[in-house]
């Protein structure tokens, strides 16, 4: 019976994935290897033609709304060369690749070896290697940086096989990688997830006619044996270069299964929780639950709040007083002279002494907007999720990505405290890369509220202001 039911549960997972063509990038060459910055700002993928030959890198710029720009191919170098497999680090700054560039003007090999590129004023530049004992004299493909740790395939031993390097400079000790049995079968693109505690890569089949995308867990510290998954995302045709979005909400892959009759490759992507077993996504990809400036329970307990914000910007200064309500729900604002009331469905403004007149209702979606931005106001809506976000080595555990209703996605950074302590908010990360500055945290009844901020952009500062008379009810 538990054979059964186990059975039938496998069989309704399979059933539960479906493929989205990402048909912005798509094209009638090959396009694999997609991958997103973990600031949301840039996506970079490959394209080449019939088996994989004359392979050329893009890029493409990501808009509000996660919309795709045209994509335009980045020069790396001569083109003569190939150019494939790139990735960016999670801090966007440099793009890993592989080329059969030569290494140096003495190097006749052709075989393809790992290269990296930095990323100054809008273009990649400072093009170079990696160091000679990660590169071989055979081929290298896949490069992937997590955690400060590479992950890659190489020829090296005969067969395509993983690999893993505890740095990417000359003091490099690379190893086969430790957690898979290095069977006869071909095995390349090795990803994780944002926790770091899901890997998956292609293998070849049995009959070395397909790929087939693999998965394993990690538990308790260990790594499970490498299972294929599930039938949905596999197809007659062949996959490869599997990767998550930075997080961890959609798992991007490259597949010939819905081409025409050159059969070429395009990007698809999936769900991860139609993907994944539940137990997967729950523990691993799911919306996380944690403290953030109070306690759950005490955020939720709040039944108003105001308080008194200067700006400044440009050498100009602005005060406001804003007051929010909950049960019912009721904004005002004092600013200039002015008043301003709703509670979402309707309201008014009025000069001090004056009549009143009926807000517009995009006057009321932008008095909304105040609420919306409020931290006390995110974290009790319901509707509020946050999600661990692949981050460099020293933010790991601390990058969460936010999706709040009314607000584009964007990213926050806390401060990593113990388990039974409450977290505050170092920074705001906004996908046109601008950045918010949380400062002078003070706890207010219960709830810890930074005092000053400042608004950046390309690390300038343009806006500063400072809270005063808080109330918290």
């Amino acid at each position: 019976m538990r054979i059964k039911i186990f059975l039938l549960v496998m069989f309704l997972w399979a059933q539960t994935a479906s493929s989205t063509l990402v048909s912005q990038l798509s094209s009638e060459q090959n396009d694999y290897s997609f991958n997103i910055s973990s600031r949301y700002n840039l996506a970079v993928f490959a394209r080449s033609d019939k088996n994989f030959k004359n392979a050329t890198i893009w890029q493409t710029k990501i808009t509000k709304n996660a919309h795709f720009e045209p994509p335009e191919m980045v020069v790396l170098g001569p083109r003569e060369y190939s150019y494939s497999d790139p990735m960016l680090t999670a801090d966007g700054e440099t793009l890993l690749f592989v080329s059969d560039l030569p290494l140096n003007s003495q190097d006749k090999s052709n075989d393809y070896n790992i290269w990296q590129a930095s990323w100054h004023k809008s273009k990649w530049q400072n093009i170079q290697p990696l160091p000679a004992n990660i590169n071989s004299d055979s081929d290298e493909f896949g490069p992937e940086l997590h955690n400060g740790v590479l992950y890659f395939s190489s020829f090296r031993n005969g067969k395509l096989s993983l690999y893993q390097s505890n740095t990417i400079t000359k003091a490099a000790r690379v190893t086969p990688y430790q957690y898979i049995q290095h069977k006869r079968l071909s095995q390349s693109d090795i990803t994780f997830s944002p926790d770091s505690n899901i890997a998956l890569f292609w293998q070849r089949s049995k009959d070395k006619k397909d790929t087939i995308l693999m998965m394993q867990r990690r538990t308790n510290k260990v790594w499970g044996k490498p299972i294929q998954m599930p039938a949905s995302i596999q197809s007659k045709g062949e996959e490869f270069s599997p990767q998550f979005s930075p997080d961890g909400q959609w798992l991007y892959i490259s597949s010939n299964r819905q081409t025409n009759q050159d059969k070429q490759f395009n990007i698809h992507k999936f769900a991860t929780k139609n993907v994944f077993p539940s137990a997967w996504y729950q523990a691993h990809l799911a919306q996380v639950d944690i403290s953030i400036l109070a306690n759950k329970k005490h955020m939720m307990s709040v039944r108003s709040f105001e308080y008194d914000l200067e700006i400044e910007q440009q050498e100009t200064k602005v005060k406001e007083h804003i007051k929010i309500s909950f049960n019912p729900f009721q904004i005002s604002k004092i600013k200039e002279g002015h008043s301003y009331w709703t509670d979402g469905n309707s309201g008014y403004k009025q000069k001090t002494s004056g009549k009143k007149t009926t807000l517009t209702q995009a006057e009321i979606i932008r008095l909304q907007q105040t609420a919306r931005y409020n931290f006390i106001y995110m974290f009790k809506h319901n509707k509020t999720k946050l999600f661990k976000q692949y981050a460099i080595k020293d933010e790991t555990n601390q990058l969460y990505r936010v999706h709040a209703e009314g607000l584009n996605p964007f990213s926050i950074l806390i401060t990593q405290k113990k388990s039974n302590q409450t977290n505050t908010i170092k920074q705001l990360r906004y996908d046109d890369l601008a950045m918010g500055l949380e400062q002078d945290y003070q706890k207010i009844k219960g709830i810890y509220w930074p005092m000053k901020f400042e608004f950046l952009v390309n690390n300038k500062t343009i806006a500063k202001g400072q809270f005063s008379n808080i109330k918290i009810e």
